[in-house]
Order: structure tokens, then C-alpha cells, then sequence
């Protein structure tokens, strides 16, 4: 999925800064301070779910 350039949250209006490998960076366009938003808020990772170890065919090691 693509990071958007310009994002809306919160009723305010981000513009894209940077992008690191866990998040990106935004600057908010009236006030100029810059912010961070994870990946996952941003609908862009999904949460990785492990299978429970005592259900597993090996027996819960």
C-alpha cells in the first residue's frame, strides 16, 4: 500500500517529511511542527497474530 503525501487526522492537514522503516514523519501544514505516525496507525502494516504454543501439533514446547 502507498503512504500518502498529504494526510488528514485529527482535523488537521499533515504533509509527508520522511518515511523510516517503523514510521513516518509529517509536518503539520498551518503550525510547521513535524510528528510521527506509525505505519500500523496508518492502516499501512497489519498486526501479526502468532498461534498460541499449547494448541500447536508439538505438543506446547
Amino acid at each position: 500500500m502507498k503512504i500518502p503525501k498529504t494526510l488528514k487526522k485529527n482535523n488537521r492537514k499533515y504533509k509527508l517529511i520522511r518515511i523510516y522503516k517503523t514510521y513516518v514523519l509529517y509536518e503539520e501544514v498551518e503550525v510547521k511542527y513535524k510528528e510521527c505516525f506509525m505505519k500500523h496507525d496508518l492502516g499501512l502494516l497489519k498486526e501479526q497474530v502468532k498461534p498460541d504454543r499449547k494448541n500447536s501439533i508439538f505438543g506446547g514446547y
